[in-house]
């Protein structure tokens, strides 16, 4: 089975002005694994330095699992350029097994810009859970 956990880190700053519903991918944060039938995978957004640019701004994040959502949340800013950290978790089980891609995605709600990382680094961990 190997290591049961994968993982990618990167660093900012990328930013997004998508409008909602059309999540972008974050650049370099996706993560593939392989599964046999009936394998749980937890996988982790971890991204703790975002914010909106703009008073009152919000941000969307997702995770995707062979390109659809499986888990997504939001946050507002009070106050423009307010950082706001924001973690979403999901469970999969694999069926059927074969590759699976995981992938941290992006937009901004009404208005605004999203950013990520001005000071630290972002992670999207996948947990194969026995």
């Amino acid at each position: 089975m190997g290591n049961p956990l994968t993982y990618v880190a990167i660093n900012g700053p990328h930013t997004t002005n998508s409008p909602y519903s059309n999540f972008q991918n974050i650049p370099g944060m996706s993560v593939t694994a392989e599964a046999a039938t009936g394998d749980q995978f937890l996988v982790t957004l971890t991204v703790p330095d975002t914010w909106n640019d703009t008073a009152g701004g919000r941000g969307w994040f997702a995770i995707t699992c062979n390109s659809n959502i499986i888990a997504r949340g939001l946050f507002t800013s009070a106050v423009a350029d307010q950082r706001v950290p924001i973690s979403l978790q999901a469970v999969v089980t694999a069926t059927p097994g074969g590759t699976y891609q995981f992938a941290g995605q992006f937009c901004s709600e009404i208005h605004g810009v999203v950013h990520i990382g001005g000071w630290s680094q972002s992670w999207l961990t996948v947990l194969r859970v026995v």
